[in-house]
């Protein structure tokens, strides 16, 4: 990963952060996008900056297409080109489906998925150019299966896996692959958003892990950062699950 560039949504906190910490521990320049929260945002890019690679925050709301278009060409201008992108910046509206209001429906769908998109008509092109690209979006177990209170994330996010079939039939020819990595339940801000018991939610999820030792964040930072090594680059138009096998347990 030594000099790619890499773009981050929601990359100031949680999985975001852990993943621009492991990218530039591996040599990459890391662009960390952010909305809320400047503080943590600074300190984020103070620790991902202790590695040595070049690092550059860019606050911007995603879910507004004109913000997200800004975000993609500021990064650009700032880095040269960006190598690998990541959608990790997520909205987090809990609501069954006889309660959301259409406009918190609609505002689900404008950053959960649109920015996926938006993200690739900017960066492609430059991608298509140097025949190399990674595109990642961050999916969860609920897009496939249907969590309570989980709809307004679950399906955006079961749209966002098929865009990324899409984008890997398409883009394939030119050297840039895309997946989705679905992550197993995590301790994050978004979990606490839309789940009142989160905490009990966590425990339940980590004691049912098949594998010796619950999963944590890292171990979604680090399948992410492996995939993008040339060695990956046959795994394309996949859904990458990250929980330790929890989702096979019956």
């Amino acid at each position: 990963m030594k000099n790619k560039n890499v773009l981050i949504t929601g990359g100031s906190k949680g999985l975001g952060k852990e993943m621009a910490i492991r990218f530039a521990r591996n040599g990459a320049n890391v662009v960390i996008n952010y909305y809320h929260d400047d503080a943590v945002a600074r300190e984020t890019v103070e620790i991902v900056s202790k590695f040595g690679t070049k690092v550059e925050l860019l606050k911007a709301d995603v879910g507004v297409h004109e913000e997200m278009v800004h975000l993609c060409r500021e990064s650009i201008r700032k880095m040269g080109n960006i190598d690998v992108f990541i959608h990790n910046a997520v909205n987090g509206i809990g609501s069954d489906l006889l309660s959301i209001s259409p406009e918190l429906w609609k505002q689900s769908f404008q950053t959960n998925l649109d920015p996926l998109l938006i993200g690739a008509q900017e960066l492609v092109p430059l991608m298509k150019q140097n025949k190399w690209g990674r595109i990642f979006a961050i999916s969860s177990r609920g897009s496939q299966m249907a969590v309570p209170n989980y709809s307004p994330l679950g399906v955006p996010k079961a749209a966002m896996e098929a865009l990324i079939r899409y984008m890997a039939v398409e883009f394939g020819p030119f050297g840039i692959t895309a997946n989705s990595i679905s992550a197993g339940t995590m301790d994050t801000e978004v979990l606490k958003k839309i789940n009142k018991d989160a905490k009990r939610h966590v425990e339940n999820s980590r004691n049912r892990v098949p594998a010796y030792r619950p999963m944590e964040i890292e171990d979604v930072a680090n399948v992410i950062c492996n995939m993008c090594s040339n060695e990956m680059e046959m795994i394309n138009g996949q859904v990458i699950r990250v929980d330790g096998g929890l989702i096979v347990k019956a």
